[in-house]
């Protein structure tokens, strides 16, 4: 065993020179008792029962969350599936309106408008024929007999002074013209009334 001197010993301890060895270290052990009660006094670790509790919560409580969120993300997918459906119904009424689609088509093409992507929907558009709904027919047929002047429209022509019975034709004509367009036919400039 080496001799320690007591100047190595205070520098070990981390002591003034003038500060005696043996009192540094039971003060030391004093300062190290005194920390020893303050932990076993302090609030220390949880019990196994209350660290089960714990989990137990820690468990319920996911899942409700799990739960809640699980409920929210299927209203959201109804909302989202009834805004798809509004607008996909409404682009098949654009096109019924536009003469695209004929209405007895609507529910097929409202099908097609739910699982088509917006490339197949515009190809599908793409393809459909247009109709002109603002185009009038040109009356033929049992139309133009409808037109025919009765004798009581000829009668108050007369009165009115667009009947010339000179050119009975012509004026037969006129009145055709007239009826024509009341009920929104179209009749040929070349229109010679014969029927």
């Amino acid at each position: 065993m080496t001799d320690v001197t007591a100047a190595e010993i205070r520098a070990a301890l981390g002591v003034a020179d003038d500060v005696d060895p043996v009192a540094a270290i039971a003060t030391m052990r004093d300062e190290n008792a005194t920390l020893q009660a303050t932990i076993a006094a302090g609030p220390g670790l949880p019990d196994a029962a209350e660290v089960a509790q714990m989990r137990r919560d820690l468990a319920d409580a996911q899942r409700r969350y799990l739960t809640l969120d699980g409920e929210r993300s299927a209203e959201i997918r109804a909302i989202q599936t009834q805004l798809h459906e509004r607008e996909a119904v409404s682009r098949v009424e654009t096109l019924i309106q536009a003469g695209r689609i004929q209405p007895r088509g609507r529910d097929i093409a409202t099908s097609y408008a739910l699982t088509a992507t917006p490339e197949q929907w515009a190809d599908f558009v793409s393809l459909l024929p247009g109709v002109d709904l603002t185009e009038r027919g040109v009356a033929g047929g049992t139309e133009l007999a409808a037109l025919e002047p009765t004798p009581t429209e000829i009668a108050l022509a007369r009165q009115m002074g667009y009947w010339d019975d000179a050119d009975v034709p012509k004026s037969k004509i006129e009145i055709m013209k007239i009826k024509a367009a009341e009920k929104g036919y179209t009749l040929p400039a070349d229109f010679t009334g014969a029927t």
